[in-house]
């Protein structure tokens, strides 16, 4: 089973050297799924991976390096 989301935009995001997906498991695990930094259009194209099982996550979260800024908390 793939996940994919598609068309979504986060329109005011912190500044920052770095952003993070995550997977968020069932143990409450924090799991890198992508990381990129900001470009010069402020747009970005992001494709993630993680080995955790998809029945496994119950969230996928964005944030700023360092997890210092939550910009995205979805729950699956």
């Amino acid at each position: 089973r793939q996940m994919c989301i598609r068309d979504s935009a986060i329109t005011v995001i912190p500044v920052s050297d770095s952003y993070q997906l995550w997977a968020f498991d069932s143990r409450g695990e924090w799991v890198s799924a992508a990381t990129w930094s900001p470009t010069t259009t402020g747009a970005v194209r992001l494709t993630g991976a993680t080995s955790t099982p998809t029945i496994d996550l119950d969230r996928i979260v964005i944030t700023s390096d360092g997890r210092d800024d939550l910009l995205v908390d979805a729950t699956l």
